[in-house]
């Protein structure tokens, strides 16, 4: 029986089905109020794992944790038409195993195809999308397939459409995020977009930023303000190009974070102005941990090659692992130096920026002889440039 809480929301979410959308957790109001339909789990757990594997080939571990998942699922059957539906639209079986072990795979499978699925599929395949793309970006965020199509999912694709200008950016931005269909898009990203603009930020800038930090978009439109003051008060100049940079910097921590970072690098001997030249400089150089920041001082410092002043003119270094490129390209300076094989020191930009390729070329190949086992260092970065890879 239902009790008499329960029959009080069930009534305002009948009369107002908006009410549902501002609970404060509705997939667990909604879920309680009808509770007591809840059906108990079926018997048959081994058969339903059994018909995955062999009807389907998934691996014995998707197989049984789909199958524990499955509790409402009267016979493995059941979900079959689900899943003829996705392999005729190029879902592979690695795909299809994604998507049933993920969080909301046992509602997809159970849910009704004609009903449910392929609106929401052909309102990505009206707008233009291609299956290849389609199959990417719901395998990503299966849970997107939750949403409401007319609601949620094509309000937020064409908002999209008409920021980035075309589907293909779009198909690109959601293989990275998908968090654009847990917001509407009208009361985050827009007001966000038009307010930066008018700050100064151009539109070619801000369409860009969003593949680099896609969340910071989706803040409350009062957030960003706040951010963009508090940089105006540090009096970073708006017609900067990384004026977008300082925002995005501080938006990733919090005031007591920041504040906290800021006595860190007064500790280390770097004054509160030329902390300021450094953020105006590599924003996001400041938005490294407190200890990375420390590391990378003190090995620099350590190394009595380079000082304080070069780190304020270059807050790059900042970002440069240390292990793998700091200590390694500090040392075999430092031997060419002890043994009189350069004339002068080679310049800060050496030490973090030039690549791996580029500094063996100038600093180690020519001085292999000398360099002994040091020599052995470029092993480690040519396997590194040859994979892609940046250390």
């Amino acid at each position: 029986m239902i009790s008499s809480r329960c029959k009080i929301l069930l009534s305002q979410t009948l009369k107002n089905p908006s009410i549902y959308h501002h609970l404060p957790n509705p997939h667990l109001s909604f879920s309680y109020a009808f509770s007591s339909r809840t059906l108990k789990p079926p018997e048959n757990t081994n058969a339903i794992s059994d018909y995955f594997v062999q009807k389907h080939q998934f691996s014995n571990e998707v197989a049984t944790k789909a199958a524990s998942l499955l509790t409402q699922l009267k016979t493995p059957e059941t979900c079959e038409t689900m899943i003829t539906f996705f392999e005729g639209i190029g879902f592979s079986k690695s795909d299809l195993q994604t998507i049933v072990s993920s969080r909301k795979g046992p509602n997809i499978l159970c849910a009704r195809v004609d009903k449910t699925i392929k609106p929401k599929i052909k309102i990505f395949q009206d707008l233009g999308f291609s299956d290849t793309d389609i199959v990417c970006i719901i395998t990503a965020n299966p849970w997107l397939l939750m949403h409401s199509a007319n609601n949620r999912i094509f309000p937020s694709l064409s908002v999209l459409k008409n920021v980035l200008g075309s589907v293909d950016l779009v198909a690109r931005l959601l293989k990275v995020s998908a968090w654009f269909f847990q917001y509407d898009l009208e009361k985050t990203l827009i007001p966000n977009i038009e307010f930066l603009n008018s700050c100064g930020i151009s539109l070619e800038q801000l369409t860009r930023h969003i593949f680099n930090f896609p969340r910071f978009f989706l803040l409350r439109p009062e957030s960003v303000k706040k951010y963009v003051q508090r940089v105006d008060e540090m009096r970073f100049p708006r017609k900067s190009k990384l004026y977008i940079y300082a925002i995005t910097c501080l938006a990733s921590m919090s005031v007591v974070t920041w504040e906290r970072k800021l006595e860190v690098i007064r500790s280390l001997g770097i004054t509160h102005d030329q902390i300021f030249v450094m953020f105006q400089r590599k924003p996001h150089a400041l938005a490294g941990s407190q200890g990375k920041i420390t590391g990378v001082v003190q090995v620099i410092r350590g190394s009595r090659l380079y000082d304080l002043a070069d780190i304020v003119q270059h807050p790059g270094v900042l970002t440069a692992s240390i292990e793998k490129r700091l200590k390694p390209r500090l040392e075999v300076i430092e031997i060419l130096e002890s043994r009189n094989l350069i004339q002068r020191r080679p310049g800060f930009s050496a030490v973090h920026l030039i690549t791996d390729k580029v500094f063996i070329g100038r600093f180690v190949t020519p001085y292999q002889d000398q360099l002994g086992d040091t020599y052995f260092l470029s092993k480690a970065f040519l396997n590194k440039g040859r994979s892609g890879r940046r250390v």
